[in-house]
């Protein structure tokens, strides 16, 4: 199984219609994780089904290296003993009774969905798989697998087929991930019966298992898709004639859009930052976010806000002060993990920043100098192509000045640049700087 060109695993297309697909439609099969999104009837399953059947035609032993999770999988049988069927032989019957056209879901066309589990757990290495399993089922905070008699399966001494049917929509699913011949995952519906806190367990399983093979689903929950990268979330549109075309999401506010519009979330319960790290100015939240990123802190983690503006650049610390109110208030998430990171304290700060202390404990992070940029080493301004004596200089002559718009302006330059310069290897030198990004990473989410 080779890569192309473009980095994919495959391109298929049809030259004739596929159920809702017109002829000439392609798309190229990403590896790793990805995600199908769009409206109800869009063509997502039907995606998901000409990806399939082209795959398993197209690939070196197709038919024992790809499967297809369907949404209707919530009957399972009540043993794991396989029999004298295989996962090949299942999937040659799917081609084989549907012809070229999607899986119809309106009756028993094609082998048994119950099946599949039990299939799928025994196609490598049944003691292995079933190990790798019963690891997955603790991940989810399910109840384990118990064997018994001619390997009919319960769960908390309850048969399979009497469990609940999100248990029931997930097993075949999971013993997918265990099956390490595998080379494409294709689930419609993932999300199907899952309360939300599952849902994202099995995204977070389903990326963890797509390092290295292809893992396709098309689904209704944002909380499926990924953050990054962003062409992991792939949007599938019809135009008024009809037309499916699927495009890669490309930015990160198409991205808050898709969830947002699309499947008409709210700004409530998404994409929510895990904590806030306050900082004084725009130039601070330039060089922390640098800060964040080498510290391997996930997008979207921290939310870096800075309080200070423009016309009050002298009165930052109460802007620290002021922008702590909302996130501190009794019912805020961030009552007890939000983190603040001010300059060193002087006369006219001493009291502010000791009221910062008594509100955030050990989560106040203050400067051992006056400011950032005179926190930040020479050598970091020397390779970002600055002397750090007389830019340090500048700025104390703007300020004395009272230019603030442009102490603002320079602050804003030099922060770029240093920014931009920061690796991995300084951050023992701005250890203040790594401590709060660290501190506020662990913040709730």
């Amino acid at each position: 199984m080779a890569l192309s060109t473009d980095g994919t695993l495959s391109s298929v297309s049809t030259d004739s219609q596929f159920g809702p697909l017109q002829a000439g439609f392609s798309i190229a099969v990403p590896l790793g994780y990805s995600a199908l999104v769009g409206d109800n009837n869009a063509g997502k399953s039907a995606i998901l089904h000409l990806v399939y059947r082209r795959l398993i035609q197209s690939l070196d032993n197709g038919y024992d290296c790809v499967c297809l999770i369907p949404p209707d999988r919530s009957f399972l049988a009540p043993t794991l003993q396989p029999g004298s069927d295989t996962l090949a032989n299942y999937n040659a019957n799917h081609i084989s009774q549907v012809g070229d056209a999607p899986i119809p879901y309106d009756g028993p066309i094609g082998p048994a969905r119950a099946d599949l589990a039990r299939l799928l757990v025994n196609h490598t290495d049944f003691q292995t798989q079933l190990e790798a399993l019963q690891l997955l089922l603790d991940q989810l905070g399910l109840p384990r697998l118990i064997l018994r008699g001619p390997q009919s399966a319960l769960f908390a001494e309850i048969p399979s087929t009497f469990q609940g049917s999100g248990l029931r929509s997930v097993l075949p699913i999971l013993c997918a991930l265990t099956d390490s011949r595998l080379r494409v995952i294709l689930v419609d519906e993932p999300e199907s019966s899952l309360a939300p806190r599952l849902q994202k367990a099995l995204r977070d399983l389903l990326i963890e298992h797509a390092k290295d093979r292809t893992v396709l689903v098309a689904t209704h929950s944002h909380l499926f898709l990924q953050k990054e990268p962003l062409d992991s979330t792939l949007l599938v549109g019809r135009n008024a004639q009809g037309t499916i075309a699927v495009d890669a999401v490309g930015s990160r506010e198409s991205l808050y859009d898709l969830v947002f519009a699309l499947l008409g979330n709210s700004t409530e319960d998404l994409f929510f930052p895990g904590n806030y790290l306050i900082v004084e100015g725009s130039s601070d939240q330039t060089i922390v976010e640098a800060v964040l990123r080498l510290c391997d802190v996930p997008p979207g983690r921290v939310k870096v806000l800075a309080a200070g503006g423009v016309g009050n650049i002298h009165r930052t610390i109460e802007s620290v002060s002021r922008a702590l109110v909302p996130l501190l208030v009794n019912d805020s998430p961030y009552a007890r993990s939000v983190v603040a990171l001010v300059d060193q304290r002087n006369q006219e700060t001493e009291r502010a920043v000791a009221e910062l202390g008594r509100n955030l404990g050990p989560r106040l992070f203050e400067l051992d100098e006056p400011s950032l940029e005179e926190y930040l080493p020479e050598v970091i301004y020397g390779r970002a192509g600055f002397d750090r004596a007389d830019e340090l200089s500048r700025l104390a002559d703007l300020k004395k000045q009272g230019s603030y718009l442009e102490v603002a302006k320079k602050k804003g330059e030099l922060a770029a640049g240093l920014a931009g310069v920061l690796d991995a290897d300084d951050l023992d030198a701005v250890s203040v700087l790594r401590d709060a990004a660290r501190a506020a990473s662990e913040g709730p989410g």
